[in-house]
């Protein structure tokens, strides 16, 4: 089978990267002239232009690259999403990888932990917000947890029925429902909470 990757496409971290991306382009623009004037005049306002296009510009692209980094990946044999880029005590997600054949139940469940269901032990508001996580029960009881919060409701349903799909081809047909009913469970419990 092909590999399939599944991104972020949720409104929330794409507003944000529009906010991200014209001050990058501003300054990508600009960046030519201000050089060519402090080549030419040695100005200090200048430089310190060019230094704040430079570093605002990598940072920017970092806060891009941090926000996409989180993805689906479906392989042969495997379903896994990477691990976010924060230190130990502000990662949300860790890094998980699941084979079809093991899976018997999908969820969608919500809470305030960390992929391993563990208290987020940091004081930035990430820690307390209530995220979304793609619960898969594996035979041996174990319940892996895949960061989908930001992911529409569309691409859940898609990112389900991948999951199914791949799960028959290779034997596995332990679950029953629908991802319209997944769905749906997930979206009934967030008015609970």
């Amino acid at each position: 089978m092909k590999t399939k990757r599944f991104f972020q496409l949720h409104f929330v971290p794409w507003s944000f990267w529009i906010i991200l991306l014209i001050p990058m382009i501003a300054g990508i623009i600009v960046f030519p002239d201000i050089v060519n004037d402090y080549i030419r005049d040695r100005n200090s306002d200048d430089l310190e232009s060019i230094i704040a296009i430079v570093v605002l510009n990598l940072f920017f692209s970092y806060i891009i690259v941090l926000m996409e980094h989180l993805h689906f990946t479906f392989r042969d044999e495997t379903i896994s999403m990477t691990d976010d880029w924060f230190s130990k005590n502000r990662k949300v997600q860790f890094k998980t990888v699941v084979r079809y054949d093991d899976i018997t139940d999908i969820a969608l469940v919500l809470s305030t932990n960390n992929s391993h269901n563990k208290r987020i032990r940091s004081a930035v508001i990430q820690s307390s917000l209530t995220k979304v996580y793609l619960q898969l029960t594996t035979r041996s009881g174990k319940n892996e947890w895949m960061y989908i919060k930001y992911f529409t409701k569309r691409q859940k349903l898609k990112i389900i029925r991948e999951l199914l799909r791949r799960m028959e081809k290779v034997g596995n047909h332990s679950v029953t429902r629908t991802p319209e009913d997944i769905v749906k469970e997930n979206e009934a419990q967030r008015y609970i909470w």
